[in-house]
């Protein structure tokens, strides 16, 4: 391996290990939401490219085939889908006759 190689296994075991260390130690909620996105696509892509490219030699802990490879990538997949925001409930009421008009909700669960 050269000092520029990319080890994609590697990659996909320390960048949510590093992520969930900063989300931790960050108190602003858009900065972690952002951060978290990234780490989650950097994840994916990491994780995209174990099927371009040779399947990493088996260590004495880790052996990744071509059925662990799918299961990987379908993994950080749901991850970075979940990682996004949702259920954000937004309710501007100004009076009782226009709350009809002012109550906008956004893939939430609203329950009677």
């Amino acid at each position: 391996m050269t000092a520029l190689s990319f080890d994609a296994v590697a990659a996909i075991l320390i960048i949510p290990v590093v992520a969930a260390a900063l989300l931790a130690t960050l108190p602003s909620y858009r900065m972690t939401a952002r951060l978290n996105v990234a780490a989650s696509a950097l994840t994916l892509l990491s994780a995209l490219s174990l099927l371009l490219t040779d399947r990493p030699q088996p260590g004495q802990y880790l052996l990744v085939d071509d059925l662990n490879i799918v299961f990987i990538v379908l993994n950080t997949f749901v991850g970075f889908t979940t990682s996004k925001p949702f259920d954000a409930v937004q309710l501007n009421v100004t009076n009782l006759v226009g709350a009809v008009d002012q109550v906008n909700v956004y893939r939430a669960c609203v329950s009677p």
